[in-house]
């Protein structure tokens, strides 16, 4: 046990944690042997960012200010931590010291479940669009695989903007749902949706979605396309209320090819998607 003196107590809000238990519910009602991925996150939390204060700082560390250098090399040294434990898609955004005692951030640690059926689930950091919608490890390394990194620099520089933070590959194919032109295709308990760089395979449970696995352009066939007549998004909490809008058949999806175009350019997520 860390016998250091400055004992960190990690505390999410209500929100958070009511937020954590809703999405368990929600997974157990589809599938068996269901699980946080840690039992006790607040304490481990807790455990690892004292271990790396004290690392940075040492225990003995009694200033009423910690300089940009030290507390870049905290997040940094945490980040590590966290995704040497439970995986290289555990994020922190918005990291920042309001004193050596008070340190706010955001996580999605709270957002991932182990599933027997499906192995590790990452749940998504946006509220819009992406809600109740889960992401396989399997797909998150097809997308590292398949989709070169710069068809979807847009989005790293935005989200580096905005969250301060350099974002993974869950971020990004999160924020490529958010940006997407809206293009789908449908076969029996699964979605096809275009995110302009490929196609995420996403199984439909009506209330729950699982992307599977990401496919390039090239990968696809046999499949009728269709895009809703209302193109708005902020309208929609969940991928629920996407698959419910009015559609149309489009003769075929477009997607990028070669070079960005102004479409990612022109639809950057905005700030409330990862709020």
């Amino acid at each position: 046990m860390n016998d250091s003196k400055h004992i960190w107590q990690v505390k999410r809000d209500k929100g958070n944690k009511f937020e954590e238990e809703y999405y368990l519910e929600l997974l157990k009602s589809h599938f068996d042997d269901v699980t946080t991925f840690e039992k006790h996150p607040d304490a481990m939390l807790n455990i690892l960012f004292t271990q790396t204060y004290d690392e940075v700082l040492g225990p003995n560390f009694n200033k009423k200010r910690i300089s940009k250098r030290k507390e870049k090399l905290i997040k940094e040294k945490l980040i590590s931590r966290l995704r040497n434990k439970y995986g290289r898609w555990i994020n922190l955004t918005n990291f920042k010291f309001k004193s050596p005692h008070n340190l706010v951030y955001s996580t999605n640690f709270n957002r991932v479940y182990k599933v027997k059926s499906s192995g590790i689930l990452y749940g998504s950091p946006s509220q819009n669009i992406c809600g109740n919608m889960f992401y396989t490890s399997h797909c998150l390394e097809r997308f590292e695989e398949r989709v070169p990194p710069l068809h979807y620099s847009p989005l790293i520089e935005d989200f580096q903007r905005i969250q301060k933070n350099e974002p993974t590959s869950a971020d990004i194919v999160a924020g490529l749902v958010v940006a997407s032109n809206m293009e789908y295709a449908i076969k029996p308990n699964f979605c096809y949706l275009n995110v302009r760089v490929g196609v995420l395979v996403i199984e439909n449970f009506g209330d729950l979605f699982i992307a599977k696995t990401f496919l390039t352009p090239d990968m696809l066939n046999d499949l009728e396309w269709f895009q809703p007549l209302s193109r708005t998004k902020r309208d929609l909490n969940t991928f629920a209320d996407f698959l419910k809008l009015e559609s149309i058949k489009i003769k075929e999806p477009q997607f990028l090819r070669g070079e960005i175009t102004e479409y990612l350019l022109q639809n950057f997520l905005e700030k409330e998607h990862y709020e």
